[in-house]
């Protein structure tokens, strides 16, 4: 059993109140530079396309509304962040080692792995937080082939659990980019997202489709994100959010997506703005 100095060190619990909510840190690991978190980006050819994209702090965030059902989990290594989502398929790839499926790519998530108490509890509480909030499995248990490459054998067995999620429809404007640049723009769009919900910017009533229940993101939020970003909305999102989304999940509408998609127009029109005057 896992000593209480390393449950209280890895356990946060620190939260900070906005506008309209709360951001509380739920589990942090790896302050020391000899304990980082290791992110791995993972792309196609079996997971052969990988990099070790950042190294640093680990953290889960949950971000909660006032006077709604709404919230909003999330891993963060170093300042890179991505949304946790109850429909969206995490892998144990091996002890200390974990996948997450995303829109074209996928995360290879590697904590440090000595044996000691600190970092059995983390993991432990991190695999809690994960069956809690994602469609989350062991690789050992999907079967088949256990020898070779662990991050190859994640990413091919995520692929056959969410061949759309983690494949780019020739279709989606995200055809062409690859896995590091889709991995910035999914961190980019999820902090745009944690603070319009925690400004009030995103309004539930108004920019979200809500279902019954205690309501936790669908990955399909990232998915027309980044559609939305890409296109200047030339098209709609891949899907209709209500048309699939299981009871206690939310996605965004068609309303707060352009809403973002103004929010993100202004940002960058200021950022040349700033550059232009730099440049003088």
């Amino acid at each position: 059993m896992a000593s209480r100095e390393a449950i209280n060190k890895v356990r946060i619990g620190k939260t900070t109140t906005y506008r309209k909510g709360t951001d509380t840190e739920l589990l942090a690991f790896g302050s020391e530079a000899a304990m980082a978190a290791k992110l791995l980006v993972l792309g196609d050819g079996g997971g052969g396309r990988r990099q070790v994209f950042r190294a640093g702090r680990l953290s889960v965030h949950m971000i909660r509304l006032a006077s709604s059902p709404v919230c909003l989990v999330s891993c963060m290594v170093g300042d890179h962040q991505w949304t946790l989502a109850r429909d969206a398929v995490v892998l144990r790839a091996a002890p200390s080692r974990y996948a997450f499926a995303m829109p074209g790519f996928c995360y290879g998530l590697s904590l440090p792995c000595s044996g000691g108490a600190y970092e059995h509890e983390c993991c432990r509480t991190l695999e809690e937080m994960l069956l809690r909030f994602c469609a989350f499995r062991c690789l050992e248990a999907c079967g088949g082939d256990q020898s070779g490459d662990v991050w190859a054998r994640a990413y091919e067995e995520i692929k056959k659990l969410t061949y759309a999620t983690v494949t780019v429809d020739p279709s989606s404007s995200r055809e062409g980019l690859d896995s590091i640049q889709l991995a910035v723009r999914t961190s980019a769009v999820v902090k745009l997202l944690s603070r319009s919900l925690l400004t009030g910017a995103l309004d539930p009533r108004k920019h979200l489709d809500l279902t019954a229940g205690t309501s936790l993101p669908s990955g399909q939020i990232i998915a027309d994100l980044l559609d939305v970003v890409e296109t200047g909305w030339r098209r709609e999102p891949s899907t209709p959010p209500t048309a699939a989304t299981p009871s206690g999940l939310w996605c965004i509408n068609a309303e707060g997506l352009k809403l973002l998609l103004v929010i993100i127009e202004s940002v960058s029109l200021r950022s040349c703005i700033v550059a232009n005057e730099n440049a003088r």
